[in-house]
């Protein structure tokens, strides 16, 4: 019976139904083809030598498991004593199975030992996603800003826009600033219409700000808006529908107008995230909520020429993840945002950089959409976007975060 056949008939007696699909299989999972009756074997330890690329026929089945199961190891075994063959992972057309055991017909065909081990056998995650490990961080740098620049040239939400309401005595260049970028990113992105346009409130005095909250139907009282943020000094922050500037603040550094270049952008881009995501917004890794509002905030700010990602703006974002506290987190533990202690902003900008320069813009912007499908599975997510593994990215940027500027501890 052919082994696809047989597959299939074992899960329902009664007829051939069941087939399991997956978004992305294994790198090293085997391949079965039905019309020849070759099962072809990326690597297979045989005693304590490893082969790769190794051709045979199969003579029976043993058992396999239908539940999907990453394996523990990423190679067949072969038992001589019984003749018996265990694969993690094989795939028939496409459809994959797990934990398959078999006995082997003949040997077709067999490509070079590894005496050395398995290591010397099998190529690096970055191999197997045909990624390059960066040994400096300017290319991971160029590559992402040409995908992003490239991405923008669309205009997805061509009727989205953004109101800028500012009082007078602000800069017109500041106005025109946020102007530009809001709309920039508003209009580059795909996702749920606003029901309106996203207010860009620049103000310089409490009096006004409050009074213009409550002409634009929005609470004195709302969370954050008055109390924790204009009361505290804060020089920007941001919602779905209202972002909100306190220009007396921004304007008394040329340090503080450089850093909320990238605001407009960031503060939109959340507004595209949550729209897309829903109703898993919330459960994304803080990182991955920071980290790319702060690359698209940044790389729109340098497509508009209002600051230099490359001379400044990068570097503004490894300087802040060079702080003792991040250096002491993995990329994978900022979860969370606590001043001082988890700062997701900078490490999550850079993770964002190296994703976007070997993914492109758009399966990053695809991972949102999975989230809405899978609210509760970020790595599900992750994984069906991307084609990686969300562990096998965590384990490949921590190789490079000190080679791309955020070093840890």
């Amino acid at each position: 019976m052919a082994f696809a056949k047989r597959l299939n008939c074992l899960v329902v007696v009664s007829a051939c139904l069941f087939t399991f699909l997956i978004a992305a299989p294994s790198k090293a999972a085997d391949s079965y083809n039905a019309s020849t009756g070759v099962l072809t074997i990326p690597y297979v330890a045989v005693g304590g030598a490893f082969y790769k690329d190794v051709s045979i026929t199969l003579d029976k089945i043993i058992s396999y498991s239908a539940a999907p199961q990453y394996p523990s190891i990423p190679y067949d075994t072969y038992n001589s004593t019984n003749n018996q063959l265990t694969i993690p992972v094989v795939n028939v057309g496409s459809a994959s199975y797990y934990n398959v055991v078999i006995t082997v017909g003949s040997v077709l065909a067999r490509g070079p030992s590894c005496a050395l081990g398995f290591v010397a056998c099998y190529p690096s995650l970055w191999a197997q996603y045909s990624w390059t490990k960066p040994t400096t961080a300017t290319p991971v740098s160029s590559a992402a800003m040409q995908n992003f620049y490239s991405y923008i040239q669309t205009s997805r939400s061509p009727n989205a826009s953004v109101q800028v309401i500012a009082q007078a005595g602000v800069d017109p260049i500041f106005v025109d600033m946020v102007q530009k970028a809001g709309t920039l990113v508003a209009k580059a992105f795909s996702y749920p219409a606003l029901t309106k346009p996203l207010i860009e409130l620049i103000a310089l005095d409490r009096s006004f700000y409050e009074t213009t909250l409550i002409a634009n139907g929005f609470s004195r009282d709302a969370p954050g808006l008055l109390a924790t943020n204009w009361d505290s000094g804060a020089p920007a922050w941001g919602g779905l529908t209202l972002n909100s500037y306190n220009y007396t603040v921004i304007s008394k550094t040329e340090e503080s107008k450089l850093n909320n270049t990238q605001t407009p952008g960031h503060e939109y881009f959340h507004a595209v995230q949550a729209g897309i995501a829903a109703p898993g917004y919330n459960s994304i890794p803080k990182w991955f909520i920071e980290g790319p509002a702060m690359f698209v905030g940044l790389l729109s700010a340098d497509y508009l020429a209002l600051r230099s990602y490359s001379s400044s703006g990068r570097k503004s974002q490894t300087d802040r993840c060079s702080a003792l506290f991040t250096q002491k987190l993995t990329l994978a533990e900022h979860q969370a945002n606590t001043p001082n202690v988890v700062d997701p902003y900078a490490i999550g900008e850079i993770a964002t950089e190296l994703l976007v320069a070997n993914v492109g813009m758009q399966k990053v912007m695809d991972i949102y959409s999975q989230v809405k499908i899978t609210p509760s599975d970020f790595s599900a997510a992750f994984l069906n976007a991307t084609g990686v593994k969300l562990a096998d990215f965590y384990t490949m940027f921590e190789e490079v975060r000190g080679t791309l500027g955020c070093p840890k501890v």
